[in-house]
């Protein structure tokens, strides 16, 4: 894919100060400024999901398996992304999402820099997308009683 196309769709981010934006057929149908998978669950959670003839692009500021994999439930056809992990990487090679980043970690870390992405953590050991969002979920809850 042409350097450039990449630049133009991450640049979406940017120009709408947006963290997260997905696009069908060239129209943004969702947009958000939240972080970490909290977009692509509140689409879930919308039960968002693609139509027949629709073709979705997800431009998002990071995607980590968790985050691949809640867009691999939303059925998204293409992923424009600035960074994204060797684990996500991993995965996408039995899904076969077009994936274009610029950079490439060997895990997502959490927001301190200390370690790996408790998200990214919690969906390591399973290839199925719905046991996925659930440990994505549980591991949530777990972050949500920590910071009380």
């Amino acid at each position: 894919m042409d350097p450039l196309f990449i630049d133009d769709r991450l640049e979406l981010l940017t120009s709408r100060n947006k963290t997260c934006i997905l696009i069908n057929q060239e129209t943004i149908v969702y947009e958000s400024d939240a972080f970490g998978v909290k977009p692509l669950r509140e689409l879930r959670q919308m039960n968002y999901k693609k139509l027949d003839g629709d073709y979705l692009v997800l431009v998002d500021r990071v995607i980590g398996k968790g985050a691949l994999m809640l867009a691999e439930l939303i059925g998204v056809d293409a992923i424009f992304t600035p960074l994204t992990s060797q684990t996500a990487l991993d995965y996408n090679k039995t899904l076969h999402i077009p994936l274009y980043y610029k950079d490439l970690v060997p895990y997502i870390e959490n927001r301190d820099r200390s370690g790996m992405c408790p998200i990214e953590h919690s969906v390591r050991d399973t290839n199925d997308p719905e046991l996925g969002q659930q440990h994505t979920e549980d591991a949530i809850k777990i972050l949500m009683k920590e910071r009380r």
